[in-house]
Formats: structure tokens, C-alpha cells, sequence
């Protein structure tokens, strides 16, 4: 429930990230051909991957009717077009350790709530036990932060064998409910990816939330970019040499057909650097060639 928050407020919010999910499904040209032949590999020991959206504001009928139902499905058998259809088919091009086998979409209302994030994050975790085997979840936006409320829910359950091999937040507002979940040893590693020039990423005006009043006295106005350092968090601001990182970019085929490499390059240069926590590390992905690390920063 939202306490203070004014109606001038609620239609703001919902013009500005509705605009950029619409320029997104929108604009053809931010989406190159992935109806290629996916890549024949052996998936067996490949981790389970999958994705889970974000907020859907008036979109949501949009996209339960040509994209992503309600629930946990299988990439293959939605169709590889439009926006969330396409994303493993994206990754699975880029890397053969995404398979289409085992990759996933989470469809749940898309609702701006606590509450509907809570829900949805309960009726995953029990969908995820029927997938055995290693476990990679992908969340954007507020997809992240179902993603993390799956440590509570855990809990709840005293489940102590539920994990998540590998978490990678794409740029997910951080709010003082729940961001403490990062220290969840549910999250075995977990990548956070940011953009300085997303507006829309802390956009969420946590302080006027209820159930942020009753967790803090004094909170945040806004929603923040940045967890405090957790064994095992990776955090990584993204910038592009074509431009600006929206928050519509972190659902586009020029940014997450980069993402395998940008992962693995943050991987190997954890194993590199001691208490990698402590430091934020910033990737450039370039006109032509992979994604490059360009800068390691104490921010502790």
C-alpha cells in the first residue's frame, strides 16, 4: 500500500515507464534477427535459466497475450519475437551455456506492489522445485526483487537445500525491504548490473510506501542503484560506447547478447581481485568486439 503517494505522482511514474517500455517494443531497429538455427550443443550440464520481467504498467495485457503467460514457461514454446519471447533465444546465441531446453520465462501481473511481488516470488519457489539441477535466474527491474524476496520465502519454508546458483540482477531498484536478501546464502553469486543513466531504475519512491515506513524510520525517498557490499555480490556499472544505458536497453538484443561475456568477465576478475565486494567494477561494451572492463573502484 502506498501511504503519501499523490495522484500526480502515480500518473508521472506511469507515463515515464510506459514510454520507455513502449519505445521498446516499438523500435525494431534496437532488435537484430535472432531466427537463426539455435546452437546444437550438449545442455546436460548446463545450469536452468530463468528470466523474470518487470513492471508492466498497461502493457500487461500486451504481453500476456502475445508474449509470456502467466506462470513458468518453457522458451520453447513461446515464439521467438517481440521483446521477452526473444531474450533466450538472444542468450542462447550468444553462449551455449543458455541453452533453449532449459531456459524459462516467469510471467507473473506485473503489478507496482509489494505485495504482488511477495506473491509472485512464493509461487515461484515452488515451481522451481520440480526444475532439478543447477539454477540461474535472471530478473530486470522489479523482476529482481522477486527474484531476492525467493530467500524469504525459503526461509519460511525452513528450506536450508534451496539455492540459486547464480542471481544476475539487470538493473533492479534497490529498496531498504528487502536488500538486505543479498546476504541470503540462498545466492551462491549475484551479479548486479546498473546504469547511471537510468532515471527510471530508482525512480520508485520507496519512502512513501507503507511497508517501508514500518522496516525503517527515516528511509530513502527514492529507490537506489547500488546494495551495500555482501559476501558474493558483484556490482557493475554498464556503459555503451553508442550512448546511454536506458532502462529499457537491459531487455535489448545490444545489450544482452553481450551479457554471457559481461557475466564471465566479472567472474574472472573476482577470482583476480581479493574482497571484491568492497569494489564496483565498470564494463563498456564497445561499437565492435566484446564487452571490456575499464574500471575497478574502492567503494568502501
Amino acid at each position: 500500500m502506498i501511504k503519501k503517494l499523490s495522484f500526480k505522482h502515480h500518473i508521472f511514474i506511469f507515463f515515464l515507464i510506459a514510454f520507455s517500455l513502449n519505445s521498446l517494443y516499438s523500435q525494431d531497429s534496437t532488435l537484430e534477427n535472432t531466427n537463426q538455427t539455435p546452437l546444437s550443443i550438449d545442455s546436460q550440464n548446463q545450469p536452468s535459466t530463468i528470466f523474470i520481467h518487470g513492471t508492466l504498467f498497461g502493457l500487461s495485457w500486451l504481453v500476456r497475450l502475445f508474449e509470456c503467460p502467466l506462470g513458468l514457461t518453457p522458451a520453447a514454446l513461446l515464439a521467438n519475437r517481440y521483446v521477452l519471447g526473444r531474450i533466450p533465444y538472444i542468450l542462447h546465441q550468444a553462449s551455449a551455456q543458455y541453452p533453449i531446453d532449459k531456459s524459462y520465462l516467469w510471467g507473473w501481473h506485473g503489478e507496482l506492489s509489494f505485495k504482488a511481488r511477495k506473491s509472485s516470488a512464493h509461487k515461484l519457489y515452488h515451481k522451481l522445485q520440480h526444475i532439478t539441477g543447477k539454477k540461474r535466474i535472471i530478473g530486470q527491474s522489479h523482476g529482481c526483487n522477486i527474484a531476492l524476496n525467493l530467500a524469504k520465502v525459503a526461509q519460511l519454508h525452513k528450506d536450508n537445500n534451496f539455492a540459486i546458483d547464480q542471481l544476475v540482477l539487470l538493473a533492479g531498484p534497490v529498496q531498504e525491504v528487502n536488500s538486505h536478501l543479498v546476504n541470503s546464502p540462498v545466492f551462491k553469486k549475484i551479479f548486479s548490473l546498473y546504469s547511471s543513466d537510468d532515471l527510471i531504475q530508482i525512480l520508485d519512491p520507496q519512502g512513501l510506501y507503507e511497508e517501508t515506513q514500518r522496516t525503517k524510520s527515516d528511509p530513502k525517498l527514492f529507490s537506489e542503484r547500488i546494495f551495500k557490499p555482501a559476501p558474493n555480490l558483484v556490482q557493475a556499472e554498464i556503459t555503451m560506447s553508442a550512448g546511454a544505458v536506458s532502462h529499457a536497453d537491459f531487455l535489448s538484443e545490444k545489450f544482452l547478447k553481450h551479457l554471457p561475456d559481461i557475466i564471465e568477465l566479472l567472474d574472472q576478475a573476482t577470482q583476480q581481485q581479493a574482497n571484491y565486494e568492497k569494489f564496483h567494477f565498470k564494463v563498456n561494451i564497445p561499437l565492435v568486439g566484446k564487452p571490456q572492463l575499464t574500471e575497478i573502484e574502492n567503494k568502501i
